[in-house]
């Protein structure tokens, strides 16, 4: 995915791949937050979810999930505001900074989305929903993911790259719900046995 990204970004000239580079390496922070969270919280799910505790295990992936949507938003406040001068930190040239910060402000856009998404990946991986997870990772980054780039591409040259992280970040959380919809009604089937 990246690697078609790259490539389709490449045809734009040095300046888009840079400032594509910068948007990744700022879209980072947040990302690697959901991340460390995801983590730190899978092990806190597994243990309840193996002692029959799923109400705390709920409580403990409603409230990561808060604080990873909320310092999403949060991002998406600060990149929206401040896009030109966090791109301008990394890089000095106008046109760079030009595109780096229309496409920082598109990516962004995701952030609490994608949140979700690998929190629900987390809880699945946690109680052993091996399937669930995997098919909501191929949804994120994938078959489905390239397509739409050559297609976005095609119809908004350069920006439409960037614009599809958002569109496929929020297909895979409508899958997520209807997953974890069904995890749910399983899990409350076994909590009023």
């Amino acid at each position: 995915s990246n690697t078609v990204l790259n490539n389709l970004t490449s045809k734009f000239g040095e300046t888009a791949i840079a400032a594509g580079g910068i948007v990744k390496k700022i879209d980072m922070l947040p990302m690697n937050v959901t991340m460390g969270l995801s983590q730190g919280v899978l092990p806190l799910i597994a243990y309840n979810y193996a002692s029959n505790d799923y109400k705390r295990m709920k409580k403990a992936a409603s409230f990561t999930r808060f604080i990873a949507v909320s310092f999403s938003i949060l991002c998406i406040i600060i990149f929206q505001i401040f896009a030109k001068d966090l791109v301008s930190i990394f890089i000095k040239d106008p046109q760079t900074i030009f595109y780096g910060a229309k496409l920082l402000r598109i990516v962004c856009i995701a952030m609490p989305v994608m949140a979700i998404d690998f929190l629900i990946t987390t809880m699945f991986q946690a109680t052993g929903q091996g399937p669930q997870a995997l098919i909501l990772s191929i949804v994120r980054k994938g078959p489905i993911d390239i397509a739409l780039m050559y297609l976005m591409n095609y119809l908004i040259p350069l920006y439409g790259l960037y614009a599809v992280q958002p569109i496929v970040d929020t297909f895979a959380l409508i899958v997520a719900i209807v997953l974890y919809a069904f995890f749910l009604k399983k899990l409350n089937a076994k909590m009023h046995n």
